[in-house]
């Protein structure tokens, strides 16, 4: 099991909602996490396919998926340059579906192996921002 951050009361830290964050330590307990890739697609692009995250951080996003590339890699650097461009493609789709895209700092990504963007919506009513 893997270890969490916690407080000095040793109350864990997280995204997820408590039920949420249980279900995922157990799924990675017992080894029933299946591989990002094999995750059914919402949709599919030449390279990169759009994936609901089955442990979302449902805390403060209501919808959040992932775009996680065809090719299996580890690092941004890695990607060729027909990935780089449909990724770009890719973004300026989907940016009014989401409000917010994130990639995890490598010493915080719980899956290292694969390169993967967050893609999410927040709990709030974030209609105008530029106030």
């Amino acid at each position: 099991m893997s270890t969490l951050k916690t407080t000095p009361l040793n109350i864990v830290v997280t995204l997820r909602k408590t039920a949420s964050e249980i279900a995922y330590e157990n799924a990675k307990y017992t080894g029933t996490l299946k591989p990002l890739s094999q995750e059914m697609a919402i949709r599919t692009y030449t390279y990169w396919k759009l994936i609901k995250n089955r442990f979302p951080y449902d805390a403060v996003f209501k919808q959040h998926d992932m775009l996680i590339p065809k090719r299996t890699f580890e690092h941004r650097k890695s990607m060729s340059l027909a990935e780089q461009s449909e990724l770009m493609n890719i973004i300026e789709i989907l940016e009014g579906d989401y409000d917010v895209m994130f990639e995890n700092m490598p010493s915080k990504k719980s899956i290292k192996t694969l390169f993967h963007i967050h893609l999410a919506v927040y709990v709030d009513n974030r209609k105008d921002m530029s106030l």
